[in-house]
């Protein structure tokens, strides 16, 4: 009996620290497949020089680069200002990569320890996410899941996402509704389409249980969105006739993530979504509901999601 309780014992403390082993490993292997850390300028980065008006008032005035990013993303300009005052602006790149990396990283373990994943199961979802095979890399959109050397924004949204995904399967919608808040914040397009998959979950859930299992969600999303949605509101203050933010500007940053790159990038969509149907079929045909349940909620929002992407895709539907 003593021998067994040791034995528990070790394993209550070894299991844990094998699974954060698991976490950090895969979070190096998204940065080390994916170009490492850049503190360059490109991309997201581009936003440097409003990060830096934003500690200094004084610098650049009247630059164009600046006017048309002012609200580009703006929560990740006060996070990256802040981190850029504290430890200077390279020491911050580098932290809100690792920081980010690491997010996912941990959003992931998290999703599939709710799905009843095995941790080799986690190492290999890790792996395939962190080569970008199949359909986990540029099937969706121009933008990948992990992002680019220059750490971006998406890699928050993404990992608040799979854990608003996550929670959602456990049936915490109020958690849920405050990740998918968080997500908006950190970026708007991510946030939004995340929250429209999550509208019929709500909406059945209010059928069930009343208008009112309606209230602390809404206004938990709110809260955690209200400073994006302030910005969104300033933005929109300036007009689409502004220079900063004209029709033809919106139109080219639709496609980073409203837009299939090709039809050849849907198959791997379109095997992946038959896959998640099969497995969910199998499971209800063995009557096994606490595995199917995460598997059907997985399922209803890649069939929205994949639905809403591929009609956006000019070559999937005949223009008008």
């Amino acid at each position: 009996m003593r021998h067994e309780g040791r034995t528990q014992n070790q394993h209550r403390v070894t299991q844990p620290l094998l699974s954060a082993l698991c976490v950090l490993g895969i979070a190096a292997l998204f940065i080390i497949l994916n170009g490492g850390i850049s503190v360059g300028s490109s991309n997201q980065v581009g936003l440097l020089p409003v990060v830096r008006r934003f500690l200094d008032p004084g610098y650049l005035p009247g630059d164009f680069g600046i006017s048309l990013r002012f609200y580009h993303h703006r929560t990740f300009v006060y996070l990256l200002g802040a981190l850029s005052a504290m430890v200077g602006e390279d020491n911050a790149l580098i932290a809100l990569s690792l920081a980010g990396n690491l997010s996912l990283s941990a959003a992931l373990f998290y999703l599939c320890r709710v799905l009843r994943i095995s941790l080799p199961g986690f190492l290999a979802a890790g792996c395939l996410l962190a080569t970008g095979a199949m359909w986990t890399g540029r099937s969706l959109e121009a933008n990948t899941f992990i992002g680019e050397p220059e750490i971006m924004p998406t890699i928050f949204s993404h990992s608040l996402v799979l854990l608003g995904t996550a929670t959602l399967v456990q049936g915490r919608y109020r958690v849920t509704a405050f990740l998918s808040g968080l997500a908006f914040l950190f970026h708007l397009q991510i946030g939004l389409i995340f929250a429209l998959l999550l509208v019929p979950f709500y909406l059945m859930r209010a059928v069930k249980c009343g208008l009112k299992e309606l209230l602390q969600p809404a206004f938990l999303f709110l809260a955690a969105a209200s400073i994006a949605l302030w910005h969104f509101y300033r933005m929109m203050q300036h007009g689409l006739n502004n220079s900063s933010f004209s029709l033809s500007y919106i139109d080219f940053r639709q496609p980073h993530h409203f837009e299939l790159l090709s039809a050849r990038m849907a198959v791997g969509v379109t095997l992946h979504l038959i896959l998640l149907a099969v497995v969910y079929w199998c499971l209800r045909r063995t009557r096994r509901p606490d595995e199917s349940r995460p598997l059907g909620v997985l399922l209803l929002m890649n069939i929205m999601l994949d639905g809403a992407v591929g009609g956006t895709f000019p070559g999937l539907l005949p223009s008008a």
